[in-house]
């Protein structure tokens, strides 16, 4: 990649950060002290609070970490990804090709709990399970209060439809 030209990217620089720092640094601002502390009860008080940073955070690991690793093992190239949601500290991160491959290794590698985006990550597909399981219950015309507890001022089905629509396109 050595040409001229203007949108010339080096799609396979050497990494400048660890995984490690990644881990503890692109966790959300809204989540960090409780991912940090491991508390379930508020993680899931924060999730419920910010439906667009959930839907930002699993198209992440989807379409972004996902993808780049399986560019990366058919020997294809991708670019660099900056961060999108606001992190600590108001930090701008720019991850390149290689530092995403690294990166969804790491966390996927070791156990759910043992890094930090990991367990921010399964602690929202939990949360998200739960919301499924809701919305299943809606559809066979059964009443999920049981459930209310994962959403916020809900009284009836109708408006836990609604709440969960802000998270799981139906």
């Amino acid at each position: 990649m050595d040409s001229d030209w203007v949108f010339n990217l080096n799609c396979t620089a050497k990494p400048t950060q660890t995984s490690k720092y990644f881990d503890e640094n692109i966790i959300p601002k809204e989540f960090y002290d409780n991912v940090i502390k491991r508390n379930k009860i508020g993680l899931f008080n924060d999730i419920k609070k910010n439906p667009r940073l959930v839907i930002e955070i699993t198209t992440f690991y989807f379409n972004t970490l996902f993808f780049y690793f399986n560019q990366y093992k058919s020997t294809k190239f991708g670019m660099p990804f900056k961060i999108k949601w606001e992190l600590i500290n108001d930090q701008k991160i720019t991850m390149n090709f290689y530092e995403l491959v690294l990166f969804y290794q790491y966390i996927t590698i070791r156990k759910s709990f043992a890094s930090n985006f990991g367990y921010m990550l399964s602690m929202v597909f939990n949360y998200l399970t739960l919301l499924k399981q809701a919305l299943t219950l809606i559809k066979k015309k059964e009443d999920p209060c049981c459930y209310y507890y994962l959403a916020t001022n809900i009284t009836n089905k109708d408006q836990f439809l609604l709440f969960i629509r802000q998270f799981i396109i139906t």
